[in-house]
């Protein structure tokens, strides 16, 4: 008598989302969406039952690593939303450097 987990219930955060991928900034929004994911899969948890003594253990760990996996690609994906971030920042400041450096020398002021 074992309950088991539908295969369509499946959650798709191990799919990297294509802003993720191309390096775009983070959205929230997004954010808050993979976390409901990941409750929605602790909310769908159902483990094999045995005859006697209670859940089957191995199926315990296998959904276990199954959820640390979901975790280990939320952190996969905010990382490079990080490093996409802060490259984009630096690639502003630069900017912004050289525009500064362009009104200074435009106005005679010493660069430096």
């Amino acid at each position: 008598m074992a309950v088991k987990k539908k295969k369509a219930e499946k959650s798709s955060v191990h799919k990297r989302s294509p802003s993720a991928q191309a390096g775009n900034p983070p959205d929230s929004r997004k954010d808050k969406t993979e976390m409901k994911e990941i409750t929605a899969l602790f909310e769908k948890i159902h483990f094999q039952k045995r005859m006697i003594g209670g859940v089957d253990v191995m199926d315990v760990w296998r959904q276990l690593r199954e959820i640390q996996r979901e975790y280990e690609n939320l952190l996969t994906i905010q990382e490079e939303r990080s490093k996409a971030l802060i490259k984009e920042r630096d690639v502003e400041i630069a900017r912004l450097k050289r525009r500064l450096a362009e009104v200074r020398t435009a106005r005679g002021e010493s660069v430096g």
